[in-house]
């Protein structure tokens, strides 16, 4: 990995986990409120997916970090599907099929 490499991912990383902070510490509006916790839990996700992968790119302990950062990709997918699902209205007709299509979403 070259240095610039290195600084462009470290960058990125702290802009990811400052915003993941700063979308949980907000006091949004009530029907807002799990749209933004959700999207903090996805945004903070990926920042640790970019922290374990600086990492394993610098070879420390390789086996431990693909032990633990396997699951994070299927979390980052499931936190974003809901805070879109979040967005939906609450007075949506098709409101009660979320759990279907979540769980067809988790399935495939």
């Amino acid at each position: 990995m070259n240095g610039l490499q290195l600084i462009l991912q470290t960058v990125i990383y702290c802009y990811m986990f400052w915003l993941g902070l700063y979308l949980l510490a907000r006091n949004p509006r009530p029907e807002l409120r799990s749209f933004v916790v959700f999207a903090s839990a996805g945004t903070l996700t990926y920042a640790l997916m970019l922290a374990l992968d600086l990492i394993y790119q610098a070879g420390t302990a390789p086996v431990l970090i693909v032990a633990i950062s396997w699951p994070l990709p299927l979390l980052l997918s499931i936190f974003w599907a809901l805070a879109i699902l979040a967005l939906v209205p609450r007075a949506a007709a098709y409101i009660k099929y979320f759990p279907i299509v979540l769980g067809m979403y988790c399935v495939s």
